[in-house]
């Protein structure tokens, strides 16, 4: 049997004590003392645990922590390291913005004042 996942409701996320509270599957959402909130995913690749922010709370809601957790345990299962793979997209979508600002560059636009 594996474990429970979806431990925490909406209502609960809402009212939760300052700590760590698991949602499971590796899910947690970690309330501060100042108020605010975080979800943190924990997996484990190539022998190491790894804990990767998913973002804010209650800028991100417990429905989308899940789905973005489920997107990053795939990665995991795959064998990649969840937040090399993130960084690895960050770079490759600043590369792709750098490389369709170069291609509209033009001579007559670099003379356009701003």
């Amino acid at each position: 049997m594996g474990r429970a996942l979806n431990r925490l409701s909406a209502s609960g996320v809402k009212t939760a004590s300052v700590g760590k509270h698991a949602d499971g599957g590796g899910l947690w959402l970690v309330k501060r003392e100042d108020g605010g909130a975080q979800w943190v995913l924990r997996v484990t690749t190539h022998g190491r645990r790894r804990e990767m922010g998913l973002g804010a709370y209650p800028d991100r809601s417990l429905k989308e922590a899940r789905e973005v957790a489920d997107t990053w345990r795939a990665v995991a299962r795959q064998g990649l390291d969840p937040i090399k793979e993130r960084d690895r997209q960050r770079r490759e979508a600043a590369r792709n913005i750098h490389m369709l600002a170069i291609s509209r560059w033009t001579p007559s636009t670099a003379a356009r004042p701003s």
